[in-house]
């Protein structure tokens, strides 16, 4: 047998066509179904990741709703082949040809629109030609049942009405005749009928000499004769002329159409053959979600690692039986992989425990990773495309070749150990699933045969997974780093399988536990682990203790493994909300950056005022007092408004009696005198003591020196005042003032940096560009640090110490952006 018959036949002993057929449900096109069921692995690894890739797109595509699949390609290749022999399609024909055309469009206008989004299925159709314009001409000539409308051409609509007044004056003289000879009995019947295409009246046979015309039929009874009479020959003849006229230019118009297609059907068929490959696609894509299936990883060489893999078969009757309402066991999901350096995995346990299952798993999703289509695993999963993939699963025996089972099964490894030495030449990655290996014959000479069997592969580098009741083979991984246990294990109390894989555990085969659950007599039982002796039910309960123990510790594991997933989303959860609140905030800040703006630049407009009315006319010592006056509330009213807008401090964290707190609900600053043991507080707000709770208290607000000395001295008020009655020029530098000045000493750095921040954003707003920070001279820790941050601020354009009369390096002065 051939490696490609062995490769056949891995695939029917895995039941890849369930998958097959899965996938040609999911198609839409009937050709789509028959590209499907030719599926087989691709030849490269490029070829791979572009089917995987394809897939991801269109399931992305179908989860946005931005594009739902193929739709209207009907089966219109013998129509194409007829078009081109007969020269004229059927109206109804043609009617499907553009239905197809139409799909055609549609599918490749979606998949233009989402470009960006699944270039490789725009690949597929990128070269579909337009075929509106004959689409539409075939709409436009034919109604939904096929019949062509009188508009379809220039002479159509004459033709017609030339023939449908003709038929109507020889129905007329019809039914005038029909009274005539059906009072005078000539008439067999009182109506008027068509034989050959030509209107005739049922004559009695007996009264024919009394009408001149043509017969065209007799009844079967031969008692009535279908006679035209004679003055509607000519009219018939006409009407027989017009109707042909008729028919001719329908054909013409049928004939037209017909050709333009056929100049197109070689377009039309690669087109068809897109959109067909786009639905193939659609299919994999739809099976894909259906399976909750994931590309993987694609490793060089022989890897195999599944996470949290699912028996695809398995997954597809749970969905059948839960369309149909019906109760089904939920798809156990398993790790299920070899460690580098690792090349057998040794399945053991319980029968019916899901050993067979997991080696199944294992080969379908190599064999759909070979085929390009996701598996159904997580996307951490591992795996390589295994060039070779050999299944011996199930009975083997054949009567024909004079084969037992357990014949049949050796000769089956053999060959398959001969085309892995064969493709060793060739450098190729083989994949060997071997079910019970070396089972069927007396257990000593079993274990030693398969044990010789695995070790054979091993040497040849073949990733092998087998199953096993054989103590010898689980205990092969104690010697050989090659091998590796795995094992299935018994719920401990209702001794029914749990179907979860143990990793690194040999499995017990729980002969006598399974028999005692499935009701068997309990002497049997007993008289059977007498014969098994002391040391074989030693090792079966050391095996099963071993299995509950590491069942135990995979279920807290995924346990732990549950909560940090849950962790984790409320992290991510916090931190959406976290960012959604600073943008909130920052968009309040601009909104009201913008609204104080506007009431700076109306406050200038009144400052402007005044000084125009001041120089109007020589000031007295009265006007200058007032516009000194006006100007103070102009300023105290925007500096409200600034502390206003101004963001608050965060709760303390920590209150002591004597600390500095800005009473939020009163909006003055006081000192802790007393702590209440309720969460209460008692501050001192100059001569008002309040008890206010913890949460209204945050950190004094940031004050420039000039809000430390409460008010600006009256010699400088008066000197502003003067300087704008005499209309002094305004300096080119700008001197430090209480105004543009923040105090920072005592402060930490980070206080002192949210506090530039706010002092920034107020003087931003009243639209002052050099400021002065004091912070002293002290240690040097503070100055350095406020310079170094300083810099990185987006609201700084450069800063420098200030000039000695300005306080020299005991100030920095910052020009803002």
């Amino acid at each position: 047998m051939t490696a490609r018959n062995l490769v056949a036949s891995a695939a029917l002993s895995l039941e890849w066509q369930v998958v097959v057929d899965a996938l040609q449900a999911r198609a839409v096109t009937s050709q789509g179904r028959r590209l499907l069921a030719a599926l087989g692995p691709l030849p490269t690894r490029t070829e791979v990741e572009r089917s995987l890739a394809l897939v991801e797109e269109l399931r992305g595509l179908r989860r946005s709703g931005s594009f739902s699949g193929v739709g209207g390609i009907e089966e219109v290749d013998e129509l194409l082949v007829r078009a081109s022999k007969d020269g004229a399609l059927l109206p109804l024909e043609l009617l499907q040809i553009g239905r197809t055309l139409d799909g055609i469009d549609e599918v490749r206008r979606n998949l233009q629109s989402q470009e960006d989004r699944a270039p490789l299925a725009w690949e597929l159709v990128a070269a579909v030609g337009d075929h509106r314009p004959l689409a539409r001409a075939i709409e436009r000539t034919f109604d939904p049942a096929g019949r062509i409308v009188d508009d379809a051409s220039a002479d159509l609509p004459e033709l017609r009405r030339r023939a449908a007044r003709l038929r109507e004056e020889i129905k007329a003289t019809l039914g005038e005749l029909v009274t005539r000879l059906d009072r005078a009995e000539v008439l067999q019947e009182g109506y008027y009928t068509l034989r050959n295409d030509r209107y005739v009246l049922p004559v009695r046979s007996d009264r024919r000499g009394q009408i001149d015309g043509i017969v065209h039929d007799t009844s079967n009874s031969g008692q009535t004769l279908f006679v035209e009479p004679q003055p509607l020959v000519d009219a018939g003849n006409r009407l027989k002329i017009a109707e042909a006229a008729v028919h001719d230019e329908e054909q013409r118009i049928v004939r037209a159409l017909t050709a333009r297609l056929v100049e197109r059907a070689p377009q039309v068929r690669a087109d068809i053959a897109a959109a067909v490959a786009v639905d193939s696609f659609c299919a994999r894509a739809r099976l894909a979600e259906d399976l909750e299936a994931s590309p993987p990883r694609i490793a060089a060489g022989s890897v195999l690692d599944l996470r949290q893999a699912r028996h695809p078969t398995l997954l597809l009757h749970a969905l059948e039986c839960a369309q149909r309402a019906e109760p089904v066991a939920p798809v156990v999901a398993n790790d299920i992989g070899l460690p580098a350096g690792s090349r057998v995995l040794v399945l053991s346990g319980p029968n019916a425990g899901g050993k067979t299952v997991a080696l199944k798993t294992a080969g379908l999703c190599a064999l759909m990773l070979r085929a390009g289509l996701p598996i159904p695993a997580t996307p951490a999963s591992q795996l390589s495309l295994f060039e070779q993939i050999f299944a011996v699963v199930g009975d083997q025996q054949s009567i024909g070749q004079h084969l037992s089972t357990f014949s049949a099964h050796v000769l089956a490894i053999d060959r398959i150990i001969a085309a892995v030495r064969d493709g060793r030449s060739r450098q190729t990655s083989a994949l060997c699933l071997i079910d019970e290996i070396a089972q069927g014959t007396e257990p000593l000479q079993g274990a030693a045969l398969a044990q010789s069997f695995l070790e054979a592969l091993a040497d040849l580098g073949a990733l092998v997974i087998a199953t096993t009741h054989y103590d010898r083979l689980k205990g092969l991984a104690l010697d050989d780093a090659r091998f590796r246990n795995a094992a299935v294990a018994l719920d401990p109390q209702t001794l029914r399988p749990t179907f979860r894989l143990l990793p690194d555990t040999p499995g017990a085969s729980s002969a006598f536990a399974i028999a005692a659950a499935l009701g068997l007599q309990q002497p049997l039982i007993d008289r059977a682990r007498e014969l098994a002796g002391p040391q074989a039910n030693r090792l079966e309960q050391q095996l099963d203790a071993l299995g509950r123990e590491r069942e135990q510790l995979g279920r807290a594991r995924a346990a732990l493994d549950d909560e940090r997933r849950r962790t984790e989303s409320l992290r991510g959860q916090l931190e959406a909300e976290r960012q959604r609140v600073a943008d909130l905030e920052r968009q309040l800040r601009q909104e009201a950056r913008a609204e104080l703006l506007g009431e700076v630049r109306s406050a200038r407009r009144q400052v402007a005022d005044t000084i125009a009315r001041l120089q109007a006319g020589p000031p007295t010592l009265a006007q200058a007092d007032r516009a000194a006056h006006a100007l103070k509330e102009l300023e105290q009213k925007v500096e409200r408004r600034l502390e206003a807008r101004a963001p608050g401090a965060p709760p303390l964290s920590e209150i002591k009696i004597g600390q500095r707190v800005h009473v939020v609900p009163l909006g003055q600053e006081g000192e802790v005198v007393e702590l209440d043991g309720d969460g209460g507080v008692t501050v001192q707000c100059g001569p008002l003591r309040t008890r206010v709770e913890r949460g209204e208290l945050t950190a004094p607000r940031p004050r420039s020196s000039r809000d430390r000395t409460g008010r600006r001295s009256r010699h400088r008020g008066s000197r502003s005042s003067a300087a704008i009655v005499a209309g002094d020029s305004v300096e080119t530098s700008t001197p430090r003032t209480d105004d543009n000045t923040l105090d920072l000493r005592g402060q930490r750095v980070e206080e002192a940096l949210a506090s530039c921040d706010r002092f920034f954003d107020q003087m931003t707003l009243r639209e002052i560009d050099r400021v002065f920070l004091l912070h002293g001279h002290g240690t040097g820790a503070l100055k350095a640090a406020l310079r170094a941050e300083l810099k990185l601020s987006r609201y700084v354009k450069r800063l420098a110490p200030a000039a000695e009369e300005d306080g020299g390096d005991a100030f920095t002065v910052v020009e803002l952006k």
